[in-house]
């Protein structure tokens, strides 16, 4: 084969979603002729936007197109006055202004704003799991936040591992049934939830 008919065309793609806004930048090499495709870097980083849209701005570093695998990505957010950063979302998480990811996938993180006066109207309360014994099994949170606001509705899955079944629930709001799975719980409050296991079938 020619050398000269082997043409690298760089290849950007951008998507934007609503109503949370979302930008994905993505970049690829595409080897005409040669009969194959070489992505460089690895990984993508998609940043999306909720709460108050306009809240706030998130600085990336370093900003680029895409990241080799285990380059470390600083975001830092930056609120609007009259709004405050509240948390990070996806694969980030925390209510710190700054965070570092490591880029071993491609990566979704959610910076959240909200007005100074919705945060507190509205509190935010945690929702913690844990298993028992430890190692039994896992449970599974959808939606998936380490924080919701006050009345979010929040189904659990106990997963048990191999040689133990699903029991009951421990910690969780009156009403809830104890030994169902999956199940529907409202975060009206600070919860910490966890699913014992026993062994055998």
């Amino acid at each position: 084969m020619n050398a000269n008919n082997c043409i690298a065309k760089k290849q950007h793609t951008a998507r934007n979603s609503m109503p949370a806004l979302a930008l994905t930048i993505f970049s690829a090499f595409i080897l005409a002729g040669c009969g194959g495709t070489v992505s460089l870097p690895d990984y993508t980083l998609t940043l999306y936007f909720a709460g108050s849209l306009g809240g706030g701005d998130v600085f990336i570093d370093p900003k680029q197109e895409s990241y080799q695998k285990g380059a470390l990505v600083t975001l830092s957010a930056s609120p609007k006055s009259g709004y405050e950063f509240e948390r990070w979302e996806g694969a980030a998480n925390g209510t710190a202004i700054s965070v570092t990811i490591t880029m071993n996938s491609n990566k979704e993180v959610t910076a959240r704003f909200k007005r100074a006066d919705e945060i507190q109207q509205k509190p935010y309360y945690d929702l913690t799991t844990a298993v028992s014994p430890a190692g039994s099994g896992t449970v599974g949170r959808d939606p998936d936040f380490s924080a919701y606001v006050r009345g979010t509705p929040v189904t659990l899955t106990a997963t048990p591992q191999i040689g133990y079944t699903f029991d009951r629930w421990e910690g969780a709001p009156v009403g809830t049934p104890a030994r169902t799975s999956p199940v529907t719980v409202s975060v009206d409050t600070a919860l910490n939830i966890t699913a014992v296991f026993r062994a055998g079938w």
